[in-house]
């Protein structure tokens, strides 16, 4: 049975509202002004929210902005009930993220019907989702198991082969960034805090990648690969110098997210919160994936792979940042590089050299400040963030049941063991008695 929230402050409008859903067979609650209607929604959880505009204490427009920033209500379909009717107005509840509006007065069939459609969109969006998702989050799951049981295995990329694929070669550099000890951080953390964690880290990470030009091509649970090319106002920049810049700032930016982190979740004594950069320039082939008019432009080939196995080197070599020797050499003698190692990666025959990138100085091109990540970018990461919430902690249920119910089946074979023994010794006790005898 869905359940909706009422907010309005004028009770006879409030009461007509709630006996009209209810007659529908909805569960209704209400609330008589928007703080309340914020307390209510938290505690009452609703599928559907109906809330006038003027309200005391907190407006309509004032509620809807608080809980579209709550990620349990950024898409719960929101309908107005107001006086109002001026563009303007109308203009602002929509920017906001409403998804209808209803002018008093209105009839009960106006009601029921927006109710109606908008729950049904709701579930269609939903269903949708759930059905483009489902892959994607079996191979999440796939991989957290892997990282629970300490197995090892490939982050799922879900790239294609390039055999029969055709697509525009390219000289390109590849970011990866993944989040150290994330595993751990999910045993301790909710379905809801693992997504909040996700959102307000890639927040923070996507920073200095779109400041610096980079295309976010995959998020990849609590990983991203970012994707650096030519660009004909680059001048004396270049991709692979973009790549190290926006690498670095993603570690700092972590570091910072660090003391967010641990004030936000008091987990006790857990690993300090790192993220690792990997960075690799070479050639690409970018291909669009799909069928007519869904595709999905990506990029594949060996330096995809090499840049997210350097990635995966960080935590083992010790280097935050780790970038091949192909990158520091196209970046030019501003960056500034540490230890040297040659290293012998997965799927390759000969060994690559990774340097440790320590930092990078200043030229022209260079962009500072804040940037506005756009409206996909935000919609990519709290989708990516609540799909790797549930295919983290599914993974966490699934592997603690295998775990249970082989400890289960153990000790049942061992109550067995000793039934059998204790039956065997009756017997052979029985037969000796009868000889005594």
């Amino acid at each position: 049975m869905k359940k909706i929230l009422v907010v309005e402050d004028e009770a006879a409008i409030r009461l007509n509202v709630t006996l009209m859903l209810k007659g529908e067979g909805y569960t209704v609650d209400s609330a008589e002004n928007g703080r309340e209607g914020i307390e209510h929604a938290k505690s009452f959880g609703p599928d559907l929210i109906v809330s006038d505009v003027m309200m005391p204490e907190l407006d309509g427009f004032g509620l809807l902005e608080t809980l579209r920033a709550d990620l349990r209500f950024a898409d719960t379909p929101f309908i107005f009930l107001t006086a109002l009717s001026d563009r303007t107005s109308m203009r602002r509840g929509m920017n906001l993220g409403a998804d209808d509006f209803l002018n008093k007065p209105f009839t009960r069939d106006e009601l029921i019907e927006a109710v109606n459609s908008r729950l049904k969109k709701y579930e269609i969006v939903a269903r949708s989702l759930a059905e483009r998702l489902v892959a994607g989050n079996e191979e999440l799951k796939r991989w957290y198991r892997q990282s629970i049981s300490g197995a090892e295995g490939e982050r799922p990329l879900a790239f294609a082969e390039t055999a029969g694929m055709t697509g525009k070669m390219t000289v390109a550099t590849v970011m990866f960034a993944d989040i150290r000890n994330f595993t751990t951080y999910s045993e301790r953390l909710t379905a809801g805090q693992i997504a909040e964690l996700l959102n307000a880290y890639f927040e923070s990470v996507c920073q200095p990648i779109v400041r610096n030009g980079g295309r976010i091509a995959k998020l990849i649970g609590d990983g991203i690969m970012v994707v650096f090319e030519a660009r004909e106002e680059d001048g004396e920049d270049n991709h692979a110098r973009r790549a190290v810049r926006a690498g670095l700032g993603v570690v700092l930016a972590a570091n910072k997210f660090g003391e967010w982190f641990k004030q936000r979740f008091d987990l006790g004594e857990l690993p300090e919160f790192a993220t690792g950069v990997g960075i690799h320039t070479g050639d690409l082939m970018e291909v669009r994936i799909g069928p007519p008019g869904a595709e999905d432009l990506t990029v594949v080939g060996d330096s995809v792979n090499v840049a997210s196995r350097l990635e995966g080197q960080t935590k083992e070599l010790g280097w935050p940042v780790v970038a091949s020797a192909s990158t520091v050499s196209m970046a030019g003698d501003i960056v500034s590089t540490g230890q040297s190692r040659q290293l012998e990666l997965r799927g390759r025959n000969a060994p690559i050299q990774a340097l440790e990138v320590t930092g990078i100085g200043a030229y022209a091109g260079a962009q500072e400040g804040q940037v506005e990540l756009s409206e996909s970018v935000r919609a990519a990461l709290a989708e990516n963030a609540n799909m790797t919430a549930r295919a983290a902690k599914a993974a966490l249920s699934e592997t603690l049941r295998i775990i249970t119910s082989d400890l289960s089946r153990a000790a049942c074979r061992r109550r067995s063991a000793r039934a059998a023994c204790r039956t065997s010794f009756s017997r052979s006790a029985r037969a000796t008695a009868a000889r005594l005898r």
